[in-house]
C-alpha cells in the first residue's frame, strides 16, 4: 500500500506485486493514479484520508507500506504512526522518507548565516505545508516511541544548494543532468548529509 501518491505513484516504477492499494486525500492525485492504473486490476485507488479508512484497511494484509514525502506534512506524526500499526503485521515493512533537516545545503546555509538553525522552515517548506523538520535522530526516536524498530536507514541526494537554485542553474545551462546524477551518487562519501532521509522499519 502507498499512502500519499501525488503524481508519482509507486506502481509506475515497480511491477512485482499481487495487489496494491493507493490512498490519497487529493482528488487530483487519485484521478491521475486511476488513469495510470487503467486496465490494471491489481491496483486500487482510493480518495480518502488514511485515518478515515482504518476500519476497512485493518482487515487487509499488507507486506509493504510506503510513506513517501508524507510524514513531515502530517499535523501529528505520532498519532499517525500509532494508527498505522493497525494495518501492520509482524512481517510488514514500512518505508518512510522525509526531507533531512541536516542536509548538506541546510548546514551550508547555517554556516553562511542565512538560517540560525537547521530546523528553520524555509518559505518553500511553509508553502508546501511542511509541519515538522526531521533529522535521522528525531525520526528514529519517533518510530521507537510509537512501537517500530528500524532495520535499515540512510540518506540520498547530496544537495549543495536549494531546489530553486539548482533548477535555475539547470535551466541556464550552468549544470546539466550529469551533475544531478553525480549528486545522487555522493551519499557514499557523505552518508548522513543527503537531502532526503529514508528508514525501513517493522513493528517492535
Amino acid at each position: 500500500m502507498e499512502i500519499g501518491c501525488e503524481f508519482e505513484p509507486f506502481f509506475k516504477y515497480f511491477d512485482d506485486y499481487q495487489q496494491m492499494t493507493v490512498i490519497d486525500p487529493c482528488s487530483e492525485f487519485i484521478n491521475d493514479a486511476k488513469k495510470l492504473a487503467a486496465g490494471n486490476q491489481r491496483v486500487q485507488c482510493i480518495l480518502v484520508f488514511f485515518e478515515d479508512q482504518i476500519a476497512l484497511l485493518k482487515n487487509q494484509q499488507y507486506d509493504f507500506i510506503i510513506l513517501t514525502s508524507l510524514l513531515h506534512e502530517v499535523e501529528n506524526p505520532s498519532d499517525f504512526l500509532i494508527k498505522l500499526k493497525n494495518i501492520c503485521n509482524p512481517n510488514t515493512v514500512v518505508h518512510i522518507n522525509v526531507p533531512n533537516a541536516c542536509s548538506f545545503h541546510r548546514l551550508l546555509a547555517k554556516e553562511m548565516g542565512l538560517i540560525q538553525e537547521v530546523f528553520y522552515k524555509s518559505d518553500r517548506q511553509i508553502m508546501l505545508q511542511q509541519q515538522i523538520m526531521f533529522s535521522m535522530e528525531s525520526l528514529s526516536e519517533l518510530l521507537h516511541q510509537t512501537g517500530f524498530k528500524t532495520f535499515e536507514q540512510g540518506t540520498y541526494f547530496i544537495k549543495p544548494f536549494t531546489h530553486d537554485q539548482l533548477y535555475r542553474m539547470l535551466s541556464s545551462g550552468i549544470i546539466d543532468e550529469k551533475v544531478l546524477d553525480g549528486l545522487y551518487q555522493m551519499d557514499k562519501y557523505l552518508p548522513d548529509y543527503g537531502s532526503e532521509i529514508y528508514i525501513n522499519c517493522k513493528l517492535d
